[in-house]
């Protein structure tokens, strides 16, 4: 039997998350999704469905390409390809750079380790909406759910620093929010330091890696026009400054020590 449901969308991302109440709505439906627990069943079909894919994340692939990507980036932009002020960030920020490179090794050995668990990879606002009849808060678009680091959902909302992006609470309240609502589904209680700092490890994991292939990979690239060019080098210097400012926060937590 199908059961067709229509939601009321929501329509602005940052508008949603802003309100506290909304916010912390948001992350309660987040715990229930990712303690979901699974019969062996579900899970075999599920890797059958991640085997089919086109793309599913891969941590050790996705981590040593940033460093290639890295490499080839900087030899566009030493060809001028990619802008003068991207140029000049490569040439006054080699050792900066290479430290991100030694980063992403560091970071294949901790990410590896996390508890594994079941995700839905896209999880925001855009994939919620309110049921009309009781207003309560459902996820849909299960394409990328996958068994991956339990805490990559979280960590794509609460994993960057307090002055990285803007939230309705700080990052320490809104976590402890969520590991609340952990802890009633699961029963599990988690250290809230050592969670702050395995989001944190996946958050730059994830961030690591400044290469999207729908504008970077050399097919698309070659053919894409200046004004395209342009609005993605803006796009990866803004990128790779946010990591180069991450280097101080990264060797707080244990890294390129």
């Amino acid at each position: 039997m199908l059961f067709l449901e229509y939601l009321e969308e929501i329509v602005e991302e940052e508008e949603f998350l802003d309100d506290e109440d909304r916010a912390k709505k948001f992350l309660s439906l987040m715990a229930q999704f990712n303690t979901v627990k699974l019969t062996l069943d579900y899970i075999a079909e599920l890797g059958r469905d991640m085997a089919r894919r086109k793309w599913s994340l891969n941590w050790n692939i996705w981590l040593a390409w940033s460093i290639h990507a890295l490499d080839i980036l900087k030899e566009r932009a030493y060809k001028e390809e990619m802008g003068k002020p991207l140029k000049k960030l490569f040439l006054t920020s080699e050792d900066k750079l290479n430290k991100l490179k030694i980063l992403s090794k560091e970071l294949m050995d901790h990410v590896n380790r996390f508890n594994k668990g079941y995700i839905h990879g896209d999880f925001h606002p855009a994939n919620i909406g309110w049921r009309r009849s009781n207003k309560e808060l459902v996820v849909f678009d299960f394409e990328d759910v996958m068994i991956d680091v339990r805490f990559y959902d979280i960590a794509m909302y609460l994993g960057a620093p307090d002055n990285t992006e803007k939230r309705c609470d700080t990052r320490y309240n809104l976590a402890e929010y969520y590991l609340k609502q952990y802890h009633d589904f699961t029963g599990e209680s988690i250290d809230i330091e050592k969670f702050l700092k395995e989001i944190y490890i996946i958050w730059l994991s994830w961030k690591s890696n400044p290469w999207d292939p729908r504008f970077d990979a050399s097919e698309v690239w070659e053919k894409a026009t200046k004004k395209e060019k342009q609005k993605r080098s803006e796009q990866i210097h803004k990128h790779l400054d946010m990591l180069i400012c991450q280097l101080p926060v990264i060797s707080e937590n244990g890294f390129l020590t």
